[in-house]
């Protein structure tokens, strides 16, 4: 997971989006993602075949200000998770200490990506925050990596949630995981904060977070590849559905 950049706002100016726990467990109970006898948050990650989930979590979101959300943890604030596959081998990198987020430097990371501000609702394609979302995650991928081809870019697909409780970070956000397919390696950073960047198997990649080397999203997600729990992918994970007109 990585913070927005936000033009020079500081982190107190920021407003990010989240959204209540209390909603969020009824979400996820409706959709049979969670079971409503289990008080906690669902752990690791969680599959979804369709957008439904996005839709449903994005009518009860709302923007609050970063600083008040990183003390509310009867809030997540909303993290689209972009992650980049080829031939089975993901996209990864050493975040440096420029990354923004302290608790994760140090760590190798699977996914780009950061806070949805409301900067990114600045047209009407979409409703407010749902356009928000789209925005953000186009934002972010431009400010992160280029070398993605237009084809590409409509490969990307919703696989699924990722939520832990067991470190502090996680506690406050929940990460929309996205996968883009490329046809090539080509992917490069833009960001300084992206180093030793590289394509790794998931072998390898279930190696470094053996050793601790992999942030806590990076090691959920290349288990969930591991053991198959990614669901086919399929035309109904497309950004495109989030639009009510479609």
């Amino acid at each position: 997971m990585t913070t927005s950049k936000n033009d020079g706002m500081t982190h107190t100016e920021e407003h990010v989006l989240v959204i209540n726990n209390g909603h969020l467990r009824q979400i996820l109970d409706a959709t049979g993602l969670h079971h409503a006898s289990e008080p906690e948050m669902p752990e690791g990650f969680v599959p979804c075949k369709t957008t439904e989930v996005i839709v449903d979590i994005l009518e009860d979101a709302y923007f609050m200000p970063r600083a008040e959300a990183e003390l509310d943890f009867e809030c997540k604030q909303i993290i689209p998770y972009i992650s980049f596959i080829h031939s089975f081998a993901l996209f990864n990198y050493y975040r440096s200490p420029k990354s923004g987020e302290d608790r994760l430097v140090g760590k190798r990371s699977v996914g780009v990506g950061g806070h949805i501000n409301p900067i990114d609702a600045k047209d009407h394609k979409y409703p407010a925050i749902q356009n928000a979302l789209i925005n953000g995650i186009h934002r972010e991928m431009a400010e992160e990596v280029s070398g993605i081809s237009d084809e590409e870019m409509e490969s990307l697909r919703f696989i699924g949630l990722i939520n832990t409780e067991t470190v502090e970070v996680g506690k406050v956000h929940l990460g929309l995981s996205f996968m883009v397919k490329l046809a090539a390696p080509t992917l490069v950073p833009v960001e300084d904060a992206l180093h030793n960047h590289g394509f790794h198997s998931l072998e390898a990649l279930r190696g470094l977070g053996s050793r601790d080397e992999l942030e806590p999203w990076s090691l959920i997600l290349a288990e969930a590849l591991w053991m198959g729990q990614i669901p086919s992918i399929n035309a109904d994970q497309s950004l495109e559905t989030l639009n009510p007109s479609s």
